[in-house]
């Protein structure tokens, strides 16, 4: 068989991927993990009360206005590097921006509050334990997302490995935020960013193992 012909034959193989296909397989690969992650919380922790009410709604949705704006970026950033030669972004920026505003929140938090209740603002009753919770329920989601990379054809397996823990521990967070019962800006900041970080590192060790091609 000569050139011709063998680049024929090759290009004869060729079918067209769908434009969304990378897309759709790290969606699904998330919603499989976070299906397992969301039963896990519900199982070990329930779904605390008053969440049909102020005192309850409103931190819920500072927790997920927080973790959303960490794993937004993270899953565009992720999208692309899941493309050889396809730019990333800057998700340093995108993480910094939420990251900062949280912060102001929970200075202004901790200085409207007497001295003695600054313990309380700023470990809660949690602090041990939230990190580990968060960085445990989030490795389905970690796992779901590294398969689905798998089937793409990522370079720099480090960074997606990192960035996909960054997404995996954010999603995990929004979840856990329903059990959660912590209240303040400076726990969040503090502990759910720390639990955010392990799945991160994680993922940053993962990478260049379960994605080697």
């Amino acid at each position: 068989m000569n050139t011709a012909d063998l680049i024929s034959q090759l290009a004869a193989d060729t079918r067209v991927v769908p434009r969304n296909k990378r897309r759709n397989d790290l969606a699904q690969g998330i919603l499989a993990g976070a299906v397992v992650t969301l039963v896990a919380t519900l199982f070990a922790f329930g779904l605390q009360s008053g969440l049909a009410q102020m005192d309850g709604l409103a931190p819920l949705l500072m927790k997920l206005a927080f973790v959303s704006a960490l794993g937004i970026p993270a899953f565009l950033v992720v999208n692309r590097l899941a493309q050889p030669g396809v730019e990333s972004g800057a998700l340093t920026s995108a993480v910094a921006v939420p990251t900062l505003m949280l912060g102001a929140l929970a200075i202004l938090q901790v200085l409207m509050a007497p001295t003695a209740a600054w313990s309380d603002i700023i470990l809660g009753g949690s602090w041990q334990e939230c990190p580990l919770r968060i960085a445990l329920l989030s490795l389905p989601i970690l796992v779901g997302l590294l398969i689905a990379l798998r089937r793409q054809a990522p370079i720099d397996l480090r960074r997606t490995g990192a960035v996909a823990g960054l997404l995996a521990g954010a999603m995990a967070a929004a979840i856990y935020a329903l059990a959660c019962t912590e209240s303040t800006a400076a726990f969040v900041l503090l502990w759910y960013s720390c639990g955010i970080a392990v799945t991160t590192v994680v993922g940053g060790l993962l990478g260049p193992v379960a994605l080697r091609w």
